[in-house]
């Protein structure tokens, strides 16, 4: 299995101090931060990461995708997701900008939906990046600056506040990046499968085991979204690289995960709340995609504790 850079990894190898909530969870917390690149390492191995990371610089270094090796010699934004493989080579110790980086437990569904719309809209790109003039690039840093200032201050609303400011980073990127290419539509496709994916993810989380999701297979979502389930197929395909039913697997292992770790709801009530009529399906299912029962994987979790 390939492995991923975790994100208290990233700060062992960045030489940046832990933070508390990342190390008494073991990087199982929400996690957000915004950190001035004065003190990024020069150089970043290609990996994938298992968290986001949002990043305006001011130049002078190489990007390294999977599709070559790209000249950053003026300022530019970038963004990265966990499906997405990057390096990075600095060519000067001057270095300028932030990095934010914030892990899936910090992101609510409004969030989720604008970080769908940067991969869907860079797709078929080298990377998921811009270069920006130096007017823009002064923006950027501006709404970088203003999540450094609210995440010092601790406030009751902070990442409330915090999570709008992304929001409208994210939504400056696709400003940008639509007057590029001026013509583009949002396709039919993009529509259909951002609908799917706010389907699938507001059903979470579940907040009683009495509760059981009420759409379950390809079947369930293609009715509701008034489709045939062989197009949602295909346009999931087309904008994700993954099929209807390997979406909804990960999307049902994910929380079957978190609620092992951390409800006190029995196996068979988990099993339930994720659509599984019979205890014994819900055992298969997580063994089939995990390499472990329910209560292996609960038994292990609560050693580690």
């Amino acid at each position: 299995m390939e492995q991923r850079e975790s994100i208290i990894q990233y700060y062992t190898s960045t030489n940046r101090e832990i933070p508390e909530d990342l190390l008494a969870s073991q990087g199982r917390a929400s996690h957000f931060n915004v950190l001035k690149r004065k003190n990024c390492m020069a150089t970043i191995p290609f990996s994938r990461r298992d968290y986001f990371k949002l990043c305006v610089c001011g130049g002078n270094a190489v990007l390294v995708t999977e599709k070559g090796e790209i000249s950053i010699d003026r300022p530019a934004i970038f963004f990265n997701d966990p499906e997405i493989k990057f390096g990075w080579k600095n060519l000067s110790g001057k270095q300028d900008g932030y990095v934010s980086l914030f892990n899936d437990l910090y992101l609510n569904a409004d969030l989720r939906k604008e970080l769908r719309k940067i991969r869907q809209r860079f797709k078929g790109s080298i990377y998921p990046f811009l270069f920006l003039n130096e007017e823009q690039y002064e923006q950027f840093k501006y709404l970088f600056s203003l999540m450094e200032a609210e995440f010092t201050e601790h406030s009751e609303y902070r990442h409330d506040i915090i999570r709008s400011i992304l929001k409208l980073i994210i939504y400056n990127m696709l400003k940008l990046q639509a007057g590029l290419v001026p013509h583009q539509k949002i396709q039919k496709g993009e529509r259909l499968v951002s609908e799917f994916m706010d389907l699938l993810n507001n059903q979470f989380p579940i907040d009683s085991p009495k509760n059981s999701i009420s759409l379950k297979t390809p079947n369930d979502f293609a009715k509701e979204l008034h489709t045939h389930v062989n197009h949602l197929n295909h346009c999931l395909k087309e904008f994700t690289g993954k099929s209807t039913t390997e979406i909804i697997a990960e999307k049902l292992i994910s929380e079957a995960t978190d609620l092992l770790q951390n409800s006190d709801w029995n196996i068979s009530e988990i099993g339930n709340s994720l659509g599984f009529s019979y205890p014994q399906y819900f055992n298969l299912f997580f063994k089939k995609h995990t390499g472990k029962s329910p209560r292996a994987f609960r038994d292990e979790m609560i050693a580690v504790i």
